[in-house]
């Protein structure tokens, strides 16, 4: 059977140079490159994004309409395309009502089964969800959590409540709400509250029933607490304006809800069991000790439903997520966990000649866990499809049936066919990625000695177990171990926020649809008053979000339409060409360049573009240093990777000395040649007196620090312990760690 290809000609996505390439199908195929080298734009911009765009138009145009609109890439012609399946590296919902269970439909599952079989019979399917008010604990509203007032954070006791004694958002004085009580004729308002009787405090706070007139208005009085929990505390919290949130955060404690016990449920909901156990208790169990239960009921009763539960529950073991339970809310899931939960659907589909196509799927994931997902993609491609992974992990390019690697380097130095073959041939020739793939990694010669240490005491959060451990300083330390081993819960849960400690994680940056680098970093300000100090105006000019913004998108770039049958479709802007700023402010010129052509240069050009200007040109020199030189000036920060964003992060906070710099999986999403510059920095901040913690599963940077903390054994409940503490080389004698396992195949040891 003669082989088919995937056609591109023309590539031009973003920084692709024109590339004409045929990609087979039916086959792995493992796109690699340095961070930057236009891996993305090809595979995930224009292959996935044309295909999944040419699927969405072969719906009826009322369904399009619902739909979010795609821009057709930037190539020449595309042939041959299936249509396509994308995981990408996209966060999990943080919905608070949203959960594995819910994100998998085992929990849609499990209440079926347990509506045809629990007993005592509910009425509904809808009775055993804490999603519907039919089964959702009354008190906490299906959240399984409740939230008490601090009243000394919201009452201050030694004012009035003319004075502002009531200090809430929204409660001020004279607002609608204030006047609730401040108008209610109820109270002395010039009273301080500490002289309140026990009665009045009562009434101000838990009151309810009388009729108060407040202007021309009639309302039933209501308690301040009563009122702040009808109107916050019973919501989610992410749905709450960002002042209210905050002020919940200093002023309210959160635990489970007391009434359900943090199951969620109702108690008609938990009293319908199945073998003496209920939904609530499902929820709860881990997915290995709940495939042993189901396994058994099986054994009792031959159900399609439960056929369906002991599949998915299969797979989510198979993938290493025993540890994980139907309750646990997708928020708190690891990077990691995340990938691999998106992964669970397609590994039982029956589908063939789809084009899967998955971007850094073991992101976040333990060596350990790999070859599951390596053997998940192989399963895929022998169904019949075919398979376009964007990697730089050295197992899954050897595992490949075909490399194709972009470069030479980033940005405008990328997006070009450096190779395309086997594993073997690359392994013949000189490239960024065969060089490091012919070098056998190594632990480092002489790892520094702590300094001093951080002490943790008695850590219980999550699944740590009583854990005491001492963190040490001046050094690069590593915390290691596999998903859902008890790192994160550690790091970020133990390890007390002080003014030297700095969180550089790969959340996504505060801001709007107009921010990047330039204005992130402050560097805009700089930019404006170079231009108005040249051209001899205003530095107002020379913002798009202010004068010298285009008269028609506003200083977007791109013009919104609302179509009503094919949806919004967003286009770069005509009158500007995307530039942001109006033809009259693109007239003024440094060195021969507008304002917006220093906003388009790649972060190393416009270092020499600004040598002269020595504090520019050092925040551009750190965000080189960190890698990321590639990226343009004015590129809008949301569409930087999680890595692009910590590190942009990490530049930001470089030139401050003896911090501890705590780092989330630094490593993420780097190609082998970007970690060597990642370890250069951190080796330089150590050196200039600064401490380095990073949560990582990446082996050579496990490998290249001064000290491991590794945790486990397992994850869950068989986490949360110190498996090992001490330098790289001895966790490879280690017997119950999976690290020194993985170190010690991969170094061969």
């Amino acid at each position: 059977m003669e082989e088919q290809y995937f056609e591109i000609k023309g590539a031009k996505q973003n920084n692709l140079k024109e590339i004409d390439v045929d990609i087979p199908k039916n086959k792995l195929v493992v796109f690699c490159g340095v961070s930057g080298s236009g891996k993305s734009s090809l595979v995930l911009d224009t292959i996935a994004a044309e295909s999944q765009r040419l699927f969405n138009e072969t719906y009826p145009v009322f369904i399009q309409s619902l739909i979010k609109g795609l821009p057709r890439p930037e190539v020449d012609s595309l042939r041959n395309l299936s249509a396509s399946v994308l995981v990408d590296q996209e966060k999990m919902g943080l919905n608070s009502r949203s959960t594995v269970g819910t994100i998998t439909d085992l929990s849609s599952r499990v209440r079926g089964l347990f509506y045809l079989q629990g007993y005592p019979k509910v009425a509904n399917m809808n009775v055993l969800s804490f999603n519907d008010p039919q089964g959702m604990c009354s008190d906490c509203e299906g959240l399984g959590r409740r939230t008490i007032l601090d009243l000394d954070s919201i009452l201050n006791k030694e004012l009035s409540l003319n004075d502002g004694a009531i200090q809430f958002p929204n409660f001020q004085v004279g607002s609608l709400f204030w006047k609730v009580y401040g108008e209610s004729g109820l109270f002395n308002n010039d009273k301080p509250l500490k002289d309140f009787s026990e009665e009045e405090i009562q009434k101000l706070l838990h009151g309810s029933g009388e009729k108060v007139k407040t202007g021309s208005y009639n309302l039933a009085y209501e308690g301040l607490v009563d009122k702040i929990n009808r109107l916050y505390l019973s919501k989610d919290l992410e749905t709450l304006r960002p002042h209210v949130q905050k002020a919940l955060k200093e002023s309210a404690k959160t635990g489970s809800c007391t009434s359900c016990e943090g199951t969620r449920l109702n108690q008609v909901a938990r009293a319908c069991k199945i073998d003496g156990k209920s939904i609530a208790d499902c929820n709860q169990m881990p997915f290995e000790e709940l495939w042993s239960w189901f396994t058994e009921l099986s054994k009792k009763e031959d159900s399609p439903i439960l056929k369906q539960i002991i599949v998915t529950l299969d797979n989510l073991n198979y993938l290493g997520l025993g540890h994980l339970t139907m309750n646990r809310p997708t928020g708190t899931l690891s990077g990691g966990e995340g990938q691999r939960i998106k992964l669970v659907r397609y590994l039982s589909s029956t589908l063939t000649n789809l084009l899967y196509v998955f971007d850094e799927p073991t992101s976040g994931v333990h060596a350990q866990g790999i070859p599951a997902i390596i053997n998940l993609l192989y399963e895929l491609r022998d169904k019949g499809n075919s398979v376009l992974v964007v990697s730089h992990d050295r197992s899954i390019i050897e595992a490949a049936d075909q490399i194709i690697e972009l470069g030479p380097k980033g940005g405008f130095l990328g997006g070009r066919i450096q190779f395309q073959g086997e594993l073997d041939k690359l392994k013949r020739i000189q490239t960024t990625t065969s060089s490091f793939l012919n070098t056998e990694d190594t632990f480092k010669d002489q790892p520094r000695k702590p300094l001093d240490y951080l002490e943790i005491k008695n850590a219980n959060l999550n699944n740590l177990k009583d854990l005491t451990v001492e963190i040490p300083l001046g050094v690069f330390t590593t915390i290691t171990g596999v998903s859902g081993a008890g790192k994160s819960s550690l790091v970020h849960g133990c390890i007390p926020k002080k003014n030297n400690i700095i969180f550089l994680d790969q959340s996504e940056i505060k801001g709007s649809i107009r921010s990047n680098p330039a204005t992130y970093t402050g560097l805009m300000n700089e930019i404006r008053d170079l231009f108005a100090k040249i051209n001899k105006v205003k530095g107002n000019l020379f913002s798009f979000n202010s004068k010298g913004a285009c008269h028609v998108c506003q200083g977007l770039g791109i013009t919104t339409s609302d179509h009503i049958y094919i949806g919004e479709v967003s286009t770069p802007c005509d009158a500007c060409n995307g530039e942001r700023f109006s033809t009259e402010i693109l007239e003024y010129k440094v060195e021969e360049n507008s304002i917006a052509d220093v906003l388009n240069m790649p972060i190393s050009d416009a270092k020499s573009f600004f040598e002269s200007h020595i504090k520019t040109n050092r925040i551009l020199e750190n965000m080189e240093m960190v890698g990321i030189g590639y990226i343009k000036l004015g590129q809008a920060l949301n569409t930087l990777s999680g890595g692009e964003r910590q590190r942009l992060k990490l530049a930001m906070e470089m030139d401050k000395e003896s911090n501890i710099y705590i780092l989330d999986e630094p490593s993420r999403g780097l190609h082998f040649e970007d970690i060597d510059r990642l370890l250069y920095i951190i080796n330089n901040i150590v050196e200039r007196g600064g401490s380095v913690i990073a949560i990582e599963h990446n082996l050579k940077m496990i490998s290249q620090s001064d000290w491991i903390i590794d945790l486990g054994p397992g994850a869950g409940d068989s986490g949360g312990q110190i498996v090992y503490q001490g330098i790289p080389s001895g966790i490879c004698n280690q017997e119950d760690s999976m690290t020194g396992k993985s170190l010690k195949s991969q170094l061969s040891i």
